[in-house]
């Protein structure tokens, strides 16, 4: 295993001992000149996408999940 996926690892495992499998984000991101709403889990991974944001939170509540928007 190089460095880069060693410290990936160890990263996750800090996040889950903090409880933060159950944090997620959502972020504004433009594509294709549309504004779209990206669903990511604490660690950075993309989980989902979205038209709206409030969609975006309603799919992270029906997951159990904590979310936070950001810019």
């Amino acid at each position: 295993m190089d460095t880069t996926h060693q410290i990936r690892d160890n990263a996750q495992a800090d996040l889950l001992r903090l409880g933060l499998e159950n944090l997620a984000y959502i972020k504004g991101e433009t594509e294709k000149d549309q504004v779209i709403y990206v669903i990511y889990a604490a660690d950075g991974t993309e989980i989902g996408r979205a038209e709206d944001p409030d969609i975006a939170m309603a799919a992270l509540r029906q997951q159990g999940l904590e979310g936070r928007q950001v810019h």
